[in-house]
């Protein structure tokens, strides 16, 4: 069966499914019976339209949050017959704090700083012969009362061109403890698999946050949906460029990670060398604090360019 997408979808078709999840119980069932009608490419581009629009009521909360469970079991059933006819499409699952932004955690580089090639890999990573669903952030922090931290975290994003359809927040609960946002992030990723039964996934974390548990359990439990994990040590190491025998892609710099990206397939030649001279021109524009900060930070990218130039 031929993925039959439409031309079009009705204007603001995703804001006006939004608006419903302010009525209550009717709104709940006119949502239901949208998204049961919809059927083939129609589906998957109202599906995407919901996140789309950049709102902490995105699918997952839709679905997961407002549907009642006979509802919810409707809807992903649909989905899942649906979804047969739909082509095959990568998502990049990307944490934010110490994996896109510099944290706390970071020795090196200034607190908020994004960090050089991150947004080009993100954008390139798994386009390879297949389509590119949007980026999806995955964190721990809560989403905060109306999405109010949700919706500051897309702008501080957007401002630094890291384009999102789906920010999928923890709450209060989990972010306390290291198994708590283990099994938050778990939960997001799950109905995450089920709203997308067709994309494949790859995981860009880091070394807190339990990035890497949460990574070994995806890799683990779903091999057949999860292409690669890539794990970002906050400490540079000159043995950092590893993967473990669970299959993660341990890195120090995103030129280390588009190495290995590529050499899995999930980067062509062209972005690799794109994701190469992004990360030159953004290094030269961070501010350090200390020379030795810059000089630490530019000879973990002259050692990762090297490591290509040798390959």
């Amino acid at each position: 069966m031929a993925d039959t997408t439409p031309t079009c979808l009705p204007p603001q078709a995703g804001a006006w499914l939004l608006s419903l999840t302010r009525q209550g119980r009717r709104g709940s069932e006119e949502i239901t019976r949208t998204l049961l009608a919809a059927t083939g490419g129609e589906l998957r581009l109202l599906l995407d339209a919901i996140d789309a629009e950049g709102d902490r009521r995105d699918l997952e909360w839709i679905v997961f949050q407002r549907l009642s469970h006979a509802q919810r079991d409707a809807v992903l059933a649909h989905i899942a017959t649906e979804a047969t006819a739909w082509a095959p499409a990568v998502r990049v699952i990307s944490d934010v704090d110490d994996t896109l932004l510099a944290g706390r955690n970071d020795p090196i580089f200034p607190n908020g700083t994004l960090y050089p090639g991150a947004v080009s890999f993100l954008a390139r990573c798994g386009q390879v012969g297949v389509g590119h669903a949007p980026i999806t952030i995955l964190t721990a922090r809560p989403e905060g009362r109306f999405g109010v931290m949700e919706n500051m975290w897309r702008r501080a994003l957007a401002a630094r061109g890291v384009p999102t359809a789906t920010m999928l927040s923890g709450s209060v609960r989990r972010a306390l403890g290291h198994k708590a946002i283990v099994a938050g992030k778990t939960v997001n990723l799950h109905n995450l698999l089920a709203l997308h039964p067709k994309d494949r996934l790859v995981l860009v974390g880091d070394t807190g946050q339990g990035d890497v548990a949460l990574a070994r359990q995806a890799l683990d439990n779903f091999p057949d949906r999860v292409l690669a994990a890539f794990i970002h040590m906050v400490i540079p190491s000159r043995t950092t460029l590893r993967t473990d025998k669970s299959g993660i892609v341990f890195f120090s710099t995103y030129v280390e990670a588009a190495l290995r990206a590529s050499e899995l397939g999930l980067l062509s030649e062209a972005d690799l060398a794109s994701v190469v001279a992004d990360s030159s021109a953004e290094l030269a524009g961070v501010k350090f604090r200390t020379p030795a900060k810059a000089a630490a930070a530019r000879l973990a990218f002259d050692e990762a360019v090297e490591a290509l130039t040798a390959r």
